[in-house]
């Protein structure tokens, strides 16, 4: 049985249960019963309500998928990149992906270079490679040949 604390063993609840969920606690019932009621705890029921809070219903809905970020970000290198000949800065990023701050832009980047779709080079602000596997995902041929180091990190300068 999946560890409940993770993400992976977390179940996954309709927009219409989330909804039903929401519409219980609005109207005065306590978060357990009303999580209860769908067969969800009280910490996904007050999740739920935060949400509701700040989006409405539309807040319920699903948002977008690891993989949707991922490829997200991948394409707008690989765009950046083909496009002005260097890669983007983490405010390029940002504003290409719609992300909501830096901070998401540089934990998708960590992601991203933990799967090799990408390498980065410590301490310079422009020093990010997509990997033949990060072209790919993109859907762009790569800008160059693949070479035996693509998905590990770059030697440094000596």
């Amino acid at each position: 049985m999946p560890d409940a604390g993770s993400r992976r063993g977390r179940r996954r609840y309709s927009f219409e249960t989330r909804c039903h969920t929401v519409r219980l606690m609005l109207d005065g019932m306590s978060a357990a019963a009303a999580a209860a009621s769908v067969g969800a705890g009280p910490t996904s029921a007050y999740r739920w309500l935060a949400r509701y809070r700040a989006g409405g219903w539309a807040g319920l809905r699903e948002r977008p998928s690891s993989t949707h970020w991922r490829r997200l970000l991948v394409e707008a290198i690989a765009g950046f990149s083909a496009e002005r000949g260097y890669p983007p800065t983490i405010r390029d990023l940002l504003k290409a992906t719609g992300a909501s701050s830096t901070s998401v832009v540089w934990h998708w980047l960590e992601v991203c270079e933990r799967e090799g779709l990408l390498v980065r080079e410590p301490g310079l602000s422009r020093a990010i490679t997509l990997t033949a596997a990060g072209w790919a995902l993109a859907g762009l041929p790569p800008e160059h040949e693949p070479t035996a180091t693509d998905g590990a990190r770059p030697e440094p300068a000596a």
